[in-house]
């Protein structure tokens, strides 16, 4: 009769899947997009060779759902039967897997990666969103864009101006200064980004 006891170190299939369940459930548990549980991501390849592909996001309760969804919607936007469309949707995963696949540090930003390379990942470019709240999703992606990111930053810069104004600060304080010279180190970042 086989020994059925694991020894210590042994490869335990059901450990080894609640591990990687524990660690989705952690990673998707620090989201903040509300419809994280119930979201999907698909790539749309372009109905031409000249047509760029889509990532298309869809709020679905299953995968085949999510196709459904993702065709028809896309469909009506280009006036195509949405068989046509189905059939270029590729990579259609949930939210969950595509943060378990990601590699970036804010977990978030994963569902918007496609892809790396030598400097870092790629980020989908031309994003859909097929949900009902798309604001947290825009959000996030725009922290892709490194022009976004700039102005952001320049934004931050005039609003700590903006908050020592405020304060009333004395001529002597040395505090406007290094608040003027961080705008103007961001202000010059932000310009060589374009």
């Amino acid at each position: 009769m086989p020994n059925t006891q694991h020894l210590p170190g042994a490869y335990d299939p059901a450990s080894a899947i609640q591990a990687i369940d524990d660690r989705q459930c952690s990673a998707v548990a620090h989201c903040a997009i509300p419809s994280i549980h119930s979201l999907y991501r698909a790539h749309v390849a372009g109905a031409t060779s000249r047509d760029p592909d889509l990532t298309v996001f869809v709020e679905a309760d299953s995968w085949a759902i999510a196709v459904t969804k993702i065709s028809e919607a896309i469909s009506a936007m280009e006036r195509r039967p949405s068989t046509q469309v189905a059939e270029r949707i590729y990579n259609c995963h949930t939210a969950e897997a595509c943060i378990e696949m990601g590699e970036s540090t804010d977990l978030e930003l994963r569902l918007f990666e496609i892809g790396w390379q030598n400097k870092g990942p790629l980020f989908a470019e031309r994003p859909v969103f097929l949900v009902l709240d798309p604001a947290p999703l825009w959000r996030k992606w725009l922290e892709t864009q490194p022009q976004m990111r700039a102005a952001a930053e320049v934004l931050d810069a005039l609003t700590d101006i903006a908050d020592l104004i405020d304060e009333g600060y004395s001529r002597n304080d040395g505090a406007m200064s290094v608040c003027l010279g961080n705008a103007r180190s961001v202000i010059k970042k932000a310009k060589s980004a374009r």
